[in-house]
């Protein structure tokens, strides 16, 4: 039985993580810190009406300077 394919009446935009310019933004995130995602009053902004005001918060995990001579290393990002 074929099913006729149904489209996202509202799908994401393309540039749901960009800022209201042409250009996105971007933030360095240090090791160690918290960060709020959110559509409002956040560190993090997404203006998406799909993102909740207070939708996640992004950890950095811990970073030293013996890190930084190994080119591809990099800190643990999680999200809670």
């Amino acid at each position: 039985m074929l099913r006729p394919q149904v489209k996202d009446p509202d799908p994401l935009p393309e540039t749901s993580m960009e800022a209201n310019t042409s250009l996105p933004e971007t933030k360095l995130l240090r090791s160690g810190k918290k960060y709020p995602l959110g559509r409002k009053d956040r560190e993090l902004l997404v203006n998406n009406k799909k993102i909740s005001r207070d939708h996640c918060e992004f950890t950095v995990g811990p970073y030293t300077e013996e890190d930084m001579v190994h080119r591809h290393s990099s800190a643990a990002l999680s999200m809670h």
